[in-house]
């Protein structure tokens, strides 16, 4: 992991909102599997990977 921190990371990287960190009735694990999900979407925010490719992540 680089000890930088950056703009303009290109395709290695994904994005998420900044009120999933804030809410706090969303438990660490719901919040892993949405950022996971953020990871994994598409350029149409779409999202297909199975429960157990979750499960591995």
């Amino acid at each position: 992991m680089s000890d930088q921190v950056r703009k303009g990371w290109g395709r290695d990287f994904f994005q998420a909102p900044n009120e999933i960190f804030d809410r706090r009735d969303i438990n660490v694990y719901a919040k892993a599997v949405y950022l996971y999900l953020c990871r994994r979407a598409d350029d149409d925010s779409q999202a297909f990977p199975t429960y157990a490719r979750i499960a591995e992540a």
